[in-house]
Order: structure tokens, then sequence, then C-alpha cells
């Protein structure tokens, strides 16, 4: 198997994420970040939920 380098995921990340920062990339690793939306498909209402201090979740991405 072969891994990316820091030097090819400069070269690459910009181009696969929309708000690309070149500090993210820590032990040739980029550091995903999220925002303060969720939406959980699993829901019965379907709307978004905001997080902040009372509404916090957690939950996993899985790889499809």
């Amino acid at each position: 198997m072969a891994f990316l380098g820091k030097k090819e995921l400069e070269l690459l990340l910009p181009a696969w994420i929309s708000e690309y920062k070149p500090e993210r990339i820590n032990n040739v690793a980029y550091e995903l970040c999220l925002g303060n939306e969720v939406y959980l498909t699993d829901s019965s209402s379907g709307k978004k939920e905001k997080l902040d201090d009372k509404n916090s979740a957690s939950f996993i991405l899985l790889p499809k």
C-alpha cells in the first residue's frame, strides 16, 4: 500500500477540500474540522441541528 507524503498532500488537497489550509497537514495527515451544524440521516424529522454547549453530539463517519 502506498501513502502520500506531505508534498503530495500539498499538491492534491487544494482540489479536493474547499477550504484547504496547509497548516492543517500534521504528521502526513490532514486534520478535518466540522462546522456547528449536523444533518443526522437517521433523524425522524430530517432537520438540521445546531451544535453548541447545550446540544452536543458525537457521531462516527463510516467509510462507504
